[in-house]
């Protein structure tokens, strides 16, 4: 099992049912002890498997912390990134 693991764009390209794979893929590697980093445009793996986030609009950071916090909803963030 590896100790670190990067992940660029894991769900990129993929169907929902491959997304949903590969959210349970990462959910069972963090339940392991390793620990990620990753980047990712969807928003609902990201905040699925992740404990904290960071958003960047370019190269900056606008947003961040704990994904516990967003209390189940993320279209703040969305609204933060896009408008």
């Amino acid at each position: 099992m590896p100790k670190v693991l990067l992940l660029d764009e894991p769900s990129g390209g993929l169907s929902p049912r491959f997304v949903e794979e590969i959210a349970s893929t990462v959910s069972a590697l963090k339940r392991a002890g390793t620990t990620m980093l990753m980047v990712e445009q969807n928003l609902g793996l990201a905040f699925k498997v992740a404990d904290r986030f960071i958003i960047l609009r370019d190269g900056a950071v606008i947003d961040g912390g704990a994904v516990a916090a967003l209390k189940g909803s993320h279209e703040d963030i969305v609204r933060s990134i896009y408008l």
